[in-house]
């Protein structure tokens, strides 16, 4: 077997284990995952696990940044199209660039949005120091860069408030990725969250206004 070939197998395999964990970790939390549990999920031998990512805490973290990269990875192209024209700049756009990777994600059809999306609603609503950490590393990057342009664009919007439009933004964003349903059970069905455009529409007019409300002190 050349080196070549080597490698690609055990970037397979390194895929394999990290798609598994995230369908465990979703499902059980970070607590309640095991090693054995994943390496069942992923028809793998339990050693290869150890052998590629050491310890169940390094999977944890992996598992994470590789999809919040992604995730970051677009919101920073959305955003970056959207400051590329000032004149036409407004909260709305903002926020859309914000928030459509999330809610698209959690709605593919192919299951591995909605595992990410359950651990990142965990992480990102923890306490504890492991939570706090990894939200921080993962995300603080890409916070700053929506925050300063909330307040170099909305008139009158100091940055203390841009932060608290951020996190306001945030916090319905972790509603809508969780996925449960409840939405759908107090309309009577009116409303559905795998609507993905009419989602982002209603939570982007949603947070413009209250920002808009934020920066004119209303």
């Amino acid at each position: 077997m050349n080196s070549a070939t080597s490698s690609t197998q055990r970037r397979d395999v390194r895929s394999d284990i990290m798609d598994a964990a995230e369908r465990v970790f979703a499902a059980c939390g970070f607590a309640g995952a095991t090693t054995r549990a994943i390496a069942d999920e992923g028809s793998v031998n339990l050693g290869l696990i150890h052998y590629h990512f050491s310890s169940k805490e390094a999977l944890f973290e992996q598992v994470i940044a590789r999809r919040s990269a992604q995730v970051n990875g677009h919101r920073h192209r959305l955003l970056t199209d959207v400051l590329s024209a000032p004149s036409k700049v407004t909260p709305e756009r903002i926020f859309e660039a914000l928030v459509r990777p999330t809610i698209e994600m959690s709605n593919a059809h192919d299951g591995a949005g909605q595992s990410y999306s359950r651990i990142i609603v965990q992480i990102a609503s923890g306490a504890d120091e492991r939570s706090i950490q990894l939200t921080a590393e993962n995300f603080n990057g890409i916070a700053r860069e929506f925050i300063e342009a909330l307040h170099t664009h909305v008139p009158g919007l100091d940055r203390g408030n841009a932060v608290w439009a951020y996190m306001n933004a945030i916090s319905v964003g972790m509603l809508m990725m969780a996925r449960t349903g409840r939405v759908t059970d107090l309309s009577d069905g009116l409303c559905r969250e795998d609507e993905t455009e009419e989602s982002i529409e209603r939570v982007v007019r949603y947070l413009a206004a209250g920002t808009r409300a934020l920066a004119t002190g209303g």
